[in-house]
């Protein structure tokens, strides 16, 4: 998976923000995938129009720790 680049203007706005986990087999290392709306506000458009995707692949997470 490659996300590219993303980037927003200071003013547009983006919400319903979707953040997924995906766990890569058996291992400890995950993709993350980050996706929602975008609206252009900085014109006028506050309605989402658009939408983004970003992710990052294969992210080491460390074991939580337990008592």
């Amino acid at each position: 998976m490659s996300s590219g680049r993303i980037a927003f203007a200071d003013h547009d706005s983006a919400v319903d923000h979707r953040i997924r986990f995906v766990r890569r087999g058996d291992s400890e290392r995950f993709d993350i995938l980050w996706s929602g709306p975008i609206a252009l506000s900085y014109v006028g458009r506050y309605r989402p129009e658009f939408r983004f995707p970003a992710g990052i692949d294969d992210v080491p997470m460390p074991a939580l720790p337990t008592s």
